[in-house]
């Protein structure tokens, strides 16, 4: 390689040879990529395009193939701005017309179009599909827009999903950046500092997922803490390391129903209790429904589960009795609130057979608690009053069935 700092082509046979356990992101989330990457000439010059990267390149409608810029964690504007928004630098000045740039802090960006962060500048609502982030950095790759890969000694710290386009494209080699001086070293005891390096490329603070923070504290906790420390690189607010906390508490199928979007981590938290062979059957048997649908079957089966003292046999009986149903949601919620259930079927059984068709609404109070009963109707003549005070008749003949069920 070149000296500390410099920018070398690595092949790609010999970057696979690095090691991986900097390898933390996810795919399908491409944020990271579309941030830092579609940005900055790096192996060309050209005017700065970028969706808010932190690289910045050679002045706009350079010709060179070799960078000449450094990495800034916050990126300035983008140069003459033909990509997405972007805070690959060329030159100082704003820049021009952007679609949407990703970075909160790049002054880049025009109109805004799709970038990948909802508070950034420019951004709109981009489509972070696996699919969808793949194909950017393909194109990264083709027109050599991505920032330098970080190496360090044997270790690669970003752009694994990079590397696998390039792969894809059966292109040779990329354009990488050597870290070097003590705060990086890793034999002089810095390599936390190579998190932040990661973190900051990647470039989505409050949007890793649980199962992506749990790996970036893994490597806070093998290499240390960097300075200053990481955590507002990954949220903003709060404790990023107390949700891990949460995340690691969870068995082993909980963990793969929030990794794989399926219910959320809150919810998994509340229903840690809860067997894994019931946790399977009600995932594979409600995929179909709702996410916030599936989070509510979770509760009311696990709180179900609970006021029964069920076992692992019965917890699975009640999910197969759950999904059995045609409203697997009526079903959840009648099995967690079965006082509540029978109450409201003895009263529209009442309400049926009294006042159906006849334009008049009764409700009860909630959840049965309370004094009163409301009744509203509306009329149109003297013969329609006559009707309705006739059926007010019938209900009052039945009024202490009503009553019988407040508690």
């Amino acid at each position: 390689m070149d000296t500390p700092g410099g920018y070398t082509w690595i092949s790609l046979s010999r970057l696979r040879e690095l090691s991986d356990e900097f390898d933390i992101f996810e795919r399908s989330a491409g944020a990271g990529d579309a941030r830092a990457a579609e940005g900055g000439p790096v192996a060309a010059g050209g005017a700065g395009a970028g969706v808010g990267g932190s690289f910045s390149g050679p002045p706009a409608g350079g010709a060179g193939s070799e960078p000449r810029g450094r990495a800034e964690p916050a990126g300035r504007a983008g140069g003459a701005g033909t990509g997405a928004g972007g805070s690959s630098s060329g030159t100082p000045a704003g820049g021009g017309a952007g679609a949407g740039g990703a970075d909160p802090e790049s002054a880049g960006g025009g109109a805004g179009a799709g970038g990948a962060d909802p508070e950034s500048t420019g951004g709109g609502a981009g489509a972070d599909t696996k699919k969808a982030a793949g194909g950017r950095r393909s194109e990264m790759v083709l027109r050599h827009a991505y920032p330098p890969l970080p190496v360090c000694g044997e270790r690669l710290i970003w752009g694994f999903p990079l590397l696998e386009a390039a792969e894809d494209q059966r292109e040779s080699r990329l354009l990488c950046r050597e870290i070097g001086g003590p705060g990086f070293s890793p034999e002089g005891g810095g390599t936390g500092d190579l998190i932040r390096e990661a973190l900051l490329l990647e470039g989505r603070v409050d949007r890793y997922s649980p199962g992506e923070q749990d790996r970036i504290l893994a490597l806070i906790e093998r290499f240390g803490e960097s300075d200053p420390p990481v955590d507002g690189l990954v949220q903003r607010k709060g404790s990023f390391r107390r949700m891990v906390g949460q995340y690691r508490s969870l068995s082993k199928h909980l963990r793969l129903m929030v990794d794989e979007g399926w219910t959320d981590l809150k919810t998994a938290v509340a229903v840690n209790g809860l067997s894994p062979a019931a946790a399977v059957r009600l995932q594979e048997g409600a995929a179909g429904l709702s996410f916030s649908s599936r989070r509510l079957l979770l509760r009311y089966l696990y709180e179900a589960s609970r006021r029964r003292e069920a076992g692992e046999n019965e917890q699975l009986e009640l999910a197969g009795k759950i999904l059995a149903s045609k409203d697997p949601l009526e079903a959840a919620q009648a099995l967690r609130f079965p006082f509540i259930t029978d109450l409201e079927r003895r009263f529209d059984g009442l309400r049926q057979e009294v006042l159906r068709k006849s334009g008049v609404e009764l409700d009860h109070p909630p959840g049965f608690e309370g004094e009163a009963f409301t009744v509203r109707f509306d009329f149109r003549s003297p013969v329609d009053l006559e009707r309705k005070i006739g059926k007010l008749k019938e209900l009052k003949e039945r009024s202490n069935e009503l009553f019988d069920l407040l508690g």
